[in-house]
C-alpha cells in the first residue's frame, strides 16, 4: 500500500537469530554473495508500528531448505516513515539529475554537430582547391608581376594580364594548401580588402601595376556564413534553409520539370528572364527588379538615382558593410563609376550569391537531356519557361474557388446564394478600383 518510489526502501535478510539484518551491497554479485541461500526482503522506509510478520513457510532455493511457520520478527531498529522534507529533497535531487542529463545530452549533440560541420567544411575546402588547380591557366610571359604574401609567410610571384578576370587571380591564390573556401586580398599600401567572391577584371579593381598583395584566409565561421548566404534563394529561415539544402530540393525541382516537359506535361512558365539566361548559359544582365529583398532594392535604387557625387557617397556609405561582405567595395572616383558598382552588386546578389542552388537546379534540368536542348534552342524554349504575366481578373479569381452549396430549396441555400452574389460583386469592385488606379498612374506618367 506504500509507494516505494516516494518513501524509498532497503534490502535485508533474516539472520540465524531470526532478526532482520540490513544488507550493504554495491553490485548484484556482492548482493548474491551476502544473501547466499537466504531470502531477500525489500523493506520500505515506512513506519511499522507492529512486528513484521515474515512468512518463512516456503522452501528456499538452496539444498538446506527449511520450513517454518510464520513467526513474528521484531525489527532490529525502527524504520522512520516518509515526511514532506525527505520527499521534497528526493524530488530536488531527481530534478537536478534530469537537468544534468539534458545538459550532457545537448553538449554531446553540439559536439557531434561541430565535428560533422568541420568534416564537411574540410571536405569542401579540399574539393575547391582541386577545382582551382584544374582551372589555373598558363602564366603569360608579358603580364604584370604580382607578389603574393600568404599568412604562413610564404611568397609567390605570378604574372597576369590586366584584362584577365580577377577570378583567375583568386584561383591561383586559392591553390595554396592552407587556402580557405573564401578569402581576402589586399594591396600592401591600401586599406581596402577585396573578397574572393567579386566579379570583374584586374583592371576593374585597379590591379594594373606590379604590386605586393597580402592574402588573408577567412575563419571557418565567416566561410560558413558566406556559404549559407550564397546558397539561399528566397532568404529562408536557418531551419528552412538547412532542410532545403539537405533534401536537395533545387535538384529535385529541376528533375521534376525535366521529366514533366519531356513527357508532354506542363511547363513551368514562372522563370524570370534572368533565371532563364542563367540556366541556358546566356548573357546575364540582372536588373534592380530581380532583387527580392525590398530593403536592399531601395538602397540599390538610391545608388542608381544618385545625381551628384555627394548623393552617391551618401548612398554607398549606408551599404558599406554589405558591399564589404559582398566584395563589391570599390573606389568610386567619379559619378559614372556607379554603373560598375551597380553591376557588381546585382551580379553578386542575383547570380553569384546563388551559384550553388543554380548549379543543382541545372543538374536536375539535365535529366533526359532537357537542359542540353534548352541551350541549343533558347528562343524556342523561352516561352515555355518565361510566360508573360497575366493580369488577375475577377473571373480568374472566382474560378479558383469551388463553392459547395447546400441542398436546393433549403433556407441555407437561399442565404448562400446571397453571400455568393455579394462575393462576386466585391471582386468586380476590386478589379474596377485596380484598373482605375493603374489608369491614373499611366496618365500621370504620360503628363510627366
Amino acid at each position: 500500500m506504500i509507494s516505494l518510489n516516494l518513501v524509498g526502501f532497503e534490502l535485508a535478510k533474516v539472520d540465524k537469530g531470526k532478526k532482520i539484518k540490513k544488507l550493504q551491497a554495491s553490485s548484484v554479485r556482492d548482493l548474491k554473495k551476502v544473501v547466499g541461500k537466504s531470502r531477500l526482503y525489500v523493506v520500505p522506509r515506512a513506519e511499522v508500528g507492529q512486528p513484521i510478520n515474515l512468512p518463512l513457510n516456503q522452501p528456499s532455493t538452496g539444498s538446506n531448505s527449511e520450513t517454518t511457520e510464520p513467526i513474528n520478527l521484531p525489527l532490529s531498529q525502527p524504520f522512520t516513515g516518509p515526511n514532506s522534507e525527505t520527499t521534497e529533497e528526493w524530488r530536488a535531487i531527481r530534478r537536478q539529475q534530469d537537468q544534468e542529463y539534458e545538459q550532457s545530452l545537448r553538449a554531446d549533440q553540439e559536439k557531434d554537430r561541430l565535428t560533422e560541420e568541420i568534416s564537411q567544411y574540410e571536405e569542401r575546402r579540399l574539393k575547391i582547391i582541386e577545382e582551382r588547380l584544374m582551372r589555373t591557366n598558363e602564366e603569360p610571359a608579358d603580364g604584370i608581376p604580382l607578389k603574393f604574401t600568404f599568412p604562413d609567410g610564404t611568397m609567390k610571384i605570378r604574372r597576369f594580364q590586366v584584362f584577365d578576370q580577377i577570378q583567375a587571380l583568386f584561383d591561383f591564390v586559392g591553390t595554396h594548401s592552407s587556402a580557405t573556401e573564401y578569402f581576402y586580398i589586399r594591396e600592401a599600401t591600401s586599406a581596402v580588402s577585396i573578397s574572393s567572391t567579386v566579379p570583374g577584371t584586374l583592371l576593374d579593381h585597379y590591379l594594373t601595376a606590379p604590386l605586393n598583395i597580402h592574402v588573408r584566409w577567412m575563419d571557418m565561421e565567416d566561410v560558413q556564413a558566406i556559404f549559407h548566404q550564397q546558397n539561399s534563394v528566397l532568404l529562408p529561415s536557418p531551419d528552412e534553409f538547412e532542410t532545403t539544402v539537405r533534401e536537395d530540393r533545387y535538384y529535385l525541382v529541376g528533375k521534376a520539370i525535366a521529366v514533366s516537359m519531356v513527357h508532354g506535361g506542363p511547363s513551368p512558365g514562372f522563370f524570370s528572364s534572368t533565371l532563364f539566361e542563367c540556366i541556358s548559359n546566356g548573357q546575364v544582365s540582372p536588373t534592380i527588379e530581380d532583387v527580392n529583398d525590398l530593403d536592399l532594392q531601395a538602397k540599390i535604387k538610391k545608388i542608381s538615382h544618385a545625381a551628384t557625387m555627394e548623393e552617391l557617397c551618401e548612398a554607398t556609405e549606408c551599404m558599406s558593410e554589405y558591399l564589404a561582405n559582398a566584395g563589391c567595395l570599390r573606389a568610386v572616383k567619379c559619378l559614372k563609376d556607379k554603373d560598375l558598382l551597380l553591376q557588381d552588386i546585382l551580379l553578386f546578389q542575383v547570380v553569384n550569391r546563388l551559384h550553388g542552388p543554380l548549379e543543382r537546379l541545372k543538374e536536375g534540368l539535365g535529366t533526359l537531356g532537357l537542359l542540353e536542348a534548352v541551350v541549343q534552342h533558347k528562343d524556342a524554349f523561352r516561352p515555355l519557361f518565361c510566360s508573360p504575366p497575366q493580369p488577375l481578373t475577377a473571373d480568374a479569381l472566382d474560378q479558383l474557388f469551388d463553392i459547395r452549396y447546400s441542398t436546393a430549396g433549403s433556407n441555407k441555400r437561399a442565404e448562400e446564394n446571397t453571400i455568393v452574389a455579394f462575393w462576386r460583386d466585391y471582386l468586380l469592385d476590386a478589379e474596377a478600383e485596380w484598373k482605375f488606379k493603374n489608369l491614373t498612374k499611366d496618365n500621370v506618367s504620360a503628363d510627366n
